[in-house]
């Protein structure tokens, strides 16, 4: 079994609407959760794809790329 471990992050805090104002918090929190996934005393993750203020076809396609090929271990 592979025991590579994989994660995708998606922060979005920029909105086009002018209903829903920008926010900051979003973006340091992705980027921790990034760091705190990828140390390896915590999370040992090996690849950590992070993806920021990305649409909902930028979105779609990484995730079907970081599916692809992927089996899925659930615990």
């Amino acid at each position: 079994m592979n025991s590579h471990r994989y994660a995708l992050l998606v922060g979005s805090w920029d909105y086009q609407s002018d209903q829903i104002p920008s926010r900051t918090a979003p973006r340091q929190d992705v980027q921790s959760l990034a760091a705190v996934l990828k140390d390896p005393r915590i999370g040992s993750f090996e690849d950590v794809e992070v993806l920021e203020n990305k649409t909902a076809r930028e979105i779609g396609v990484a995730l079907e790329k970081f599916y692809s090929g992927r089996s899925i271990v659930t615990f």
